[in-house]
């Protein structure tokens, strides 16, 4: 995988937390079309662990399909969280060509779940764009590293972005026509 155990852990702990919740909107009769998968970065995750999900997204919304297809019972393998983490370590970290085969398969229902991600003047942003320092970090400033974390969500496979400035739709557009040859619309 693309980090430590403990990375591994808390990305497949997040995973199994977001499939128990869909799973249970699919139990209450939320139709599958209504449902994204969303990380929460920064809800309840350090810097480095927002960071790492975001760097590993493709990976990540594929075991959140995966953990919803076997509470399912729809997709066999192991259950336990030690399987889990496992599975996560087993993941390579998302490449240009595993965002464009996001658009494919997955195997909960046959369906792509799509991914929402929320990156926008977040604090791991921030965190990022000091560069490990303890400098202030501006409104203006924010938004560029929002935009390249705006970048790496559709490269990892995001299908829906959330932010404050409007400059990050382009950068969303861009990235969507480098990443997966979608232009226009």
């Amino acid at each position: 995988g693309g980090g430590g155990k403990g990375e591994d852990a808390a990305l497949a702990a997040s995973a199994a937390d977001l499939a128990a919740a869909l799973t249970a909107a699919q139990t209450a009769g939320v139709p599958a079309w209504a449902l994204l998968a969303d990380p929460g970065l920064g809800f309840g995750k350090s810097a480095a662990e927002s960071t790492a999900t975001l760097r590993r997204l493709g990976g990540w919304s594929t075991a959140v399909a995966g953990a919803v297809a076997r509470s399912a019972g729809g997709w066999g393998g192991g259950d336990t969280d030690a399987d889990a983490t496992a599975a996560w370590a087993a993941l390579p970290p998302p490449t240009a060509a595993a965002a464009a085969a996001a658009d494919g398969p997955t195997p909960w229902g046959g369906a792509r779940l799509p991914t929402l991600v929320g990156p926008s003047r977040k604090r791991f942003v921030a965190a990022l764009c000091r560069g490990g320092g303890d400098r202030p970090v501006g409104v203006a400033e924010l938004d560029w590293g929002t935009a390249a974390a705006v970048a790496a969500a559709v490269a990892g496979g995001a299908a829906v972005v959330r932010v404050h400035h409007e400059g990050a739709v382009a950068v969303a557009k861009v990235a969507d026509a480098l990443f997966r040859g979608h232009v226009g619309g």
